[in-house]
């Protein structure tokens, strides 16, 4: 069977990268939400371990973060099936998302700067070593938040 030879059209080029745009982005929303998670159970982790009241604060902002990942994924999956439906990408949906997974991002840093304040102050071996996975896993929620913004970039560049 002989397949046709020719230029690909530039509206099938624009739905192959769409459905590649929605697809890496669930992977992305997967991704991070597997990652808030994991910095959840390490942070109740070291809390349980040092009995430290200091991880109270990070224990509470860790659980509105994993909250606010899942609810992103399930705003980007939303997205997606509306997107592929469609046929593209709505620009209001689109710039909300960037919104939400860069709030994301800012409140994965400042966690991120409240643990390394903890860190500094935890003496206990294995609390330490806990702290290190989850500052790991809080990392994995900031860059999968800044990928996700960077795809929904290339759906919406103007924004």
């Amino acid at each position: 069977m002989m397949m046709r030879q020719g230029p690909v059209r530039r509206g099938n080029r624009r739905g192959v990268i769409l459905i590649v745009v929605i697809g890496m982005l669930s992977l992305l929303a997967l991704v991070g939400v597997t990652f808030a998670f994991a910095t959840q159970a390490g942070l109740e982790t070291v809390r349980r371990l040092t009995a430290n009241p200091d991880i109270d604060g990070p224990l509470r902002a860790a659980v509105q973060i994993s909250e606010d990942v899942v609810e992103a994924a399930r705003r980007t999956a939303e997205f997606g099936a509306e997107s592929l439906r469609t046929g593209s990408a709505d620009r209001g949906a689109t710039s909300a998302l960037k919104g939400r997974y860069t709030r994301i991002y800012a409140d994965a840093a400042d966690l991120e700067a409240e643990l390394r304040d903890v860190e500094r102050t935890t003496t206990d071996p294995a609390a330490r070593r806990v702290l290190c996975l989850t500052l790991q896993s809080l990392s994995g929620v900031k860059v999968s938040a800044a990928k996700a913004v960077e795809l929904l970039d290339t759906l919406d560049p103007d924004d």
